[in-house]
């Protein structure tokens, strides 16, 4: 997108807060218990954008339940945290519960293996090192879950990275030789011959070069030099050699410090929201909602934030979850730019109090710049920049110097501005504008 202009995830409107959800969404009582239900099933993290989708509850909601049950166990003293971690949250051991469920998974632990669990570790036994890619082709099924459970049986270890892809490659361990009575990996019966050639098996990963130019940064000639010269950073390593390979979906890259998003299937959307559209993706009371302005697009998009029914300008929509959080918390301090029309000739000492402070029921707030555009006897226009994600904070600030605000526009969120989007248009936030967005939030 060439330029986009914004609406405002500060301004709140109280009386469509909760109508984000569908008509069939889990009611407040019920959320804790779905929530629960679902990390308990966890494997890895999960983040809130994904907690949110599957109970089709508004993220901010589930945000506050999260946080509220993490709280709740660690006051409660239980012999489990729920802590947040790797963009994600997930159910951990407490730290003085470690060792009794270690001794028992390691010691006392007397279930079989399941065949499942069999077959992969004999193709680890008889290929190590090996990486779990390779394993899941040889078997043809994911084996994330039970190379998990081997790993905590003792039975495997991790023994480094494959060079060309930095998989991470797994071996067996002395346990396993112990479990199985031999002293070593030539006792093993000559099943070897069963099994693939791994050279027949396929390489994990794409050719960096070739999700650089996928991703738009260059031609596959001039991402190749890019990577000769130092330029791009995989997982935070420095990348030289051609022909390494990445998993899109996971790797973090970076091309001279600037994050170059590459997952498939990942969408960022700017909105000029209209006055009069509730920020919901959908209404139970049929009033106007930026989600039918997106309901013809084939992904599952979510709100960044919220802007006021009166309220018009730049919204982002994404499936992005990590970067929904991000834009969302105020750590990350992107600003957000704003031009109000308020009623009067705004005075000096009202701008400098915007500039240097103001104390509201909720606490100071200040704004980062403000500055007059037009000036006429009977209202101004006022330009602010803050990084505060409060409910209505700019209407609340320009109310507090004795200004009300007639009409609210959001231009700009961190880098993407509203540029020439008219209202009620939407388009795709791409290459460097995308790129400078998941920069300015650390990702």
């Amino acid at each position: 997108m060439d330029g986009a202009n914004a609406v405002d995830t500060d301004t709140v409107d109280t009386d469509t807060a909760d109508t984000d959800t569908d008509s069939d969404a889990l009611g407040a009582p019920s959320l804790r218990a779905a929530v629960e239900a679902l990390l308990m099933l966890a494997d890895e993290p999960m983040s809130i954008m994904t907690l949110a989708e599957a109970t089709k509850t508004p993220v901010e909601a589930v945000e506050v339940t999260v946080r509220e049950l993490s709280e709740e166990y660690a006051d409660q003293g239980r012999g489990f945290d729920l802590r947040e971690v790797a963009g994600g949250w997930r159910y951990y051991t407490r730290a003085e519960c470690s060792p009794l469920v270690e001794r028992w998974v390691l010691d006392g632990q007397q279930a079989r293996l399941t065949q499942a669990s069999l077959e992969t570790l004999a193709v680890i036994a008889y290929q190590q090192p090996v990486s779990r890619g390779k394993v899941s082709a040889v078997r043809g099924v994911n084996v994330d879950g039970v190379i998990k459970t081997l790993t905590t049986r003792g039975l495997i270890e991790e023994t480094g990275q494959e060079g060309e892809s930095g998989a991470i490659l797994y071996r067996t361990t002395s346990y396993f030789l112990e479990r199985l009575g031999i002293s070593s990996l030539e006792e093993l019966p000559p099943l070897a011959e069963h099994l693939p050639d791994l050279e027949a098996v396929p390489s994990e990963g794409v050719r960096l070069q070739k999700v650089l130019a996928q991703a738009g940064i260059a031609s596959r000639r001039a991402a190749e030099a890019m990577i000769v010269e130092g330029r791009v950073r995989v997982d935070n390593l420095v990348v030289t050699e051609l022909g390494t390979r990445v998993d899109p979906a996971t790797a973090v890259v970076h091309v001279d410090g600037e994050r170059v998003p590459t997952a498939p299937g990942l969408v960022v959307v700017a909105m000029n929201k209209p006055r009069g559209v509730v920020t919901a993706m959908s209404d139970d009371r049929g009033r106007p909602c930026v989600g039918d302005m997106v309901a013809d697009r084939p992904e599952r998009l979510f709100h960044v934030g919220r802007l006021d029914a009166e309220t018009e300008g730049l919204l982002l929509l994404t499936n992005d979850g990590e970067l929904t959080n991000r834009l969302m918390h105020p750590s990350h301090e992107v600003a957000k730019t704003y031009r109000a029309r308020i009623d009067g000739a705004i005075s000096k000492q009202a701008m400098r109090a915007l500039s240097t402070g103001i104390d509201l029921d909720d606490g100071p707030i200040a704004c980062d710049s403000a500055r007059v555009i037009q000036r006429l006897d009977d209202r101004s226009l006022v330009e602010v920049t803050l990084h505060s994600g409060r409910n209505r904070i700019v209407r609340r600030m320009f109310d507090a110097v004795g200004y009300p605000v007639l009409d609210l526009v959001r231009t700009s969120i961190g880098p993407i501005s509203l540029g020439n989007l008219k209202p009620g248009q939407v388009d795709e936030v791409r290459g460097a504008q995308l790129r400078s967005l998941y920069t300015a939030v650390g990702l």
